[in-house]
């Protein structure tokens, strides 16, 4: 069993894996915490293990990605406090520029220039797609921020694009506008509300995808060729089907990219 660990801005997913499959097995979701021990990131580790149908001596390898430095150092020492406890046979990777220098360039080829400033998430999504999907593409994580990551012809990651992401341009826009409650995040029922709460949703619902939309007409105009598109991250289930593009949805691509990381890294 191979367990994904991929710690977000605002949510952290850990996704569990038979060795042999990079179909998602297992699928724990909590929020990440703005601060956290040592021993609480251990605790936290020790409950996904005691929620699921495996014992700790199944899992064979641990890879996780992380967005807030703070806390990947926290969750690195947990976990490897907890495989030293154990006395555990566990390869553990952080997914990080430095460790995709390890991966044979068929998998992370990155022609970004800086490629040390290049996060785990990206990169475990860039891995992932390389795998599954056929290239050109466009990976499109809608989350905290929206990432859209390029993988041109050559299979080179060659750049991004991030931009805020729906929920956070909604709460600034509400935070902004006194007068504005809070608003259901859902797919209007048309484009031209009647009301105020319908309005904001076809801004901000509809608007992000249509933003989403008129980056890959640019970005396949700044490639000279079309891209697959697939869509990943917390919002990517209500907003792919809003893209006029054609578009793969794929929630797990990320942990499907840490469960590939950890596999083909050699320390």
């Amino acid at each position: 069993m191979i367990l994904a660990v991929d710690i977000g801005n605002t949510q952290t997913c850990v996704g569990a894996f038979e060795n042999d499959s990079n179909d998602l097995k297992s699928l724990w979701r909590f929020s990440t915490p703005e601060k956290i021990t040592v021993d609480e990131a251990t605790s936290d580790f020790m409950q996904i293990i005691e929620q699921s149908e495996f014992s700790v001596e199944d899992v064979s390898a641990v890879c996780i990605s992380c967005v807030v430095p703070s806390l990947t150092v926290f969750y690195t020492k947990a976990i490897n406090a907890f495989i030293q406890k154990r006395n555990l046979d566990v390869k553990f990777v952080v997914c990080n520029a430095k460790n995709s220098e390890k991966l044979s360039k068929s998998l992370y080829n990155c022609k970004y220039a800086h490629p040390n400033e290049v996060g785990g998430d990206i990169i475990a999504t860039c891995v992932a797609a390389r795998v599954l999907y056929d290239m050109p593409c466009a990976i499109i994580d809608f989350g905290t921020a929206t990432n859209i990551n390029i993988i041109n012809s050559k299979g080179e990651f060659v750049g991004a694009i991030i931009s805020p992401g729906l929920k956070t341009s909604l709460n600034a826009l509400v935070a902004d506008a006194g007068a504005l409650s809070d608003i259901e995040i859902k797919v209007p029922s048309k484009l031209l509300g009647n009301s105020t709460p319908e309005l904001i949703q076809s801004g901000s619902i509809i608007g992000e995808a249509a933003r989403a939309d008129g980056f890959i007409d640019r970005i396949e105009e700044d490639l000279g060729e079309k891209v697959n598109v697939i869509c990943t991250g917390g919002w990517s289930k209500l907003l792919h089907s809003e893209m006029k593009h054609d578009v793969i949805w794929n929630p797990s691509l990320i942990l499907q990219g840490l469960k590939i990381f950890v596999e083909n890294f050699d320390a």
